[in-house]
């Protein structure tokens, strides 16, 4: 794979049409998954006043349960605490929100911290443009790559929840597996001889490619897994039409180093706080430990 380097492309990535498209990108991500898990694992969305958010009864992880573009509203701040009141009535127990001061500096720390969040996490936002002449994707036999059907959805939950040291019927896995064969969504699974060993998910959306998730199981770290993952990730986006491809990493996790690797450079760092309102309605284990979104 060709080394795309930054001059090449940095004036694109600074673009604030840029940021505003990944932004869209990823805040349909986190709701259409949300809406898919709406039959089956107590998620959903609300739209208050034009601001969206994710919420689940059994998720206290402030990434996934959280408010999606506080910033299209004139005074964020004071929306707050009718979205939390809202929230809660649902059943959400911890709710989040993305602070970026070099997006949207509405938004900063003290003011949030003065309203009782916590700091929960920061990561990094990544992108990179795509073209054919920077990629190339050769199928190997160890990792065997596959797109993942509605009927494969436990095991894409059980690998998904293991390679984030959850049990494997946690929540967690069964939101993202619900969105499997919904629109714009395609899931993977990696297998070792025959063994699943890996999971990733891609998300489609004007034209961006917005990498979600990826976890690898214990037994399984070291063997290739992610890196085959990103690599057809990137050639199907291309073939889908995408000019872009976006990702999040929590900051200093092992998925930051393969995306480097792979021509993505960090757009912009930001912090995520969340604030609990009610206790979680599942087992301690509905909060996974995670490297990225």
């Amino acid at each position: 794979m060709k080394d795309t380097t930054f001059h090449e492309w940095g004036s694109l990535l600074n673009s604030t049409e840029t940021i505003a498209r990944i932004g869209r990108a990823e805040r349909e991500s986190t709701l259409s998954l949300h809406r898919a898990a709406a039959a089956t694992a107590s998620a959903g969305c609300l739209d208050i006043e034009g601001v969206n958010i994710a919420w689940s009864r059994c998720d206290g992880d402030p990434g996934y349960a959280s408010v999606e573009n506080l910033e299209d509203v004139p005074d964020p701040l004071a929306l707050l605490p009718q979205i939390e009141d809202t929230f809660c009535a649902r059943g959400g127990p911890v709710l989040g929100i993305r602070v970026a001061p070099t997006v949207d500096p509405r938004l900063a720390a003290d003011q949030l911290l003065q309203r009782g969040y916590q700091l929960d996490y920061e990561e990094s936002v990544w992108a990179r443009p795509l073209d054919a002449d920077s990629l190339d994707f050769v199928p190997t036999a160890d990792p065997r790559l596959e797109i993942v059907e509605t009927n494969d959805g436990e095991t894409f939950a059980s690998i998904f929840n293991r390679g984030r040291n959850l049990r494997p019927d946690a929540m967690p896995g069964r939101i993202v597996a619900s969105a499997i064969g919904s629109p714009g969504w395609r899931h993977y699974l990696a297998s070792f001889d025959d063994e699943a060993g890996a999971v990733a998910a891609l998300f489609i959306e004007d034209s961006v490619a917005q990498f979600f998730v990826a976890t690898t199981t214990p037994e399984h770290h070291g063997n290739g897994a992610q890196d085959a993952l990103i690599r057809r990730r990137l050639v199907d986006a291309l073939e889908a039409g995408c000019d872009l491809a976006s990702s999040q990493t929590v900051n200093g996790g092992a998925e930051s180093r393969y995306l480097c690797q792979h021509g993505f450079r960090t757009l912009y760092r930001r912090s995520i706080f969340g604030k609990r309102l009610r206790p979680v309605s599942a087992s301690p284990q509905a909060r996974s430990s995670r490297t990225s979104r």
